[in-house]
């Protein structure tokens, strides 16, 4: 729960809230008007909160993407990475990283979300994820020219 304060060196309130893994934060409400200060602090509370469990789910997007990478690699030198298979780790990981978008590409999901992280992540787990990426998209493409080549040519 917030709560607020006034100190002796400022005309302000001050906000005193957690951020929801139990880090306790102090924000001036930059307010007299305790009633106003107190709508603040729980406005900052709860921000910071949503804002910590964001960065909590997307701090397991890469994991999770990673994992069905490492699957797809593994079933794929074991002879056992079946087309239904692939698309299914491809469906799960774009499921992971955008729950509410069905109708995007592999492609270009993985080209955004690459562009996205580059700009926030250090450049060694940029490119981490832009191996896995590879990964999975090497997996795609050698499963799908493999059942190109399996169609008969009117159907391809």
């Amino acid at each position: 729960m917030a709560s607020i304060y006034k100190t002796s060196q400022s005309r302000f309130y001050f906000a005193r809230f957690s951020d929801g893994s139990g880090k306790r934060i102090s924000k001036s409400t930059k307010t007299e008007c305790k009633r106003e200060a107190k709508r603040i602090a729980a406005e900052f509370e709860s921000a910071t909160r949503k804002l910590v469990a964001k960065e909590a789910v997307d701090s397991e997007i890469p994991a999770m993407i990673r994992r069905a990478v490492e699957l797809a690699a593994l079933e794929s030198q074991q002879g056992r990475l079946t087309l239904q298979r692939a698309e299914e780790l491809i469906r799960l990981m774009h499921q992971a990283a955008i729950p509410s978008d069905t109708g995007s590409s592999f492609r270009r999901f993985a080209g955004e979300w690459l562009d996205i992280k580059e700009k926030d992540t250090a450049a060694t787990t940029w490119r981490a994820y832009s191996d896995a990426v590879k990964a999975a998209m090497r997996c795609y493409r050698i499963v799908t020219c493999t059942l190109l080549s399996m169609m008969p040519a009117e159907m391809a």
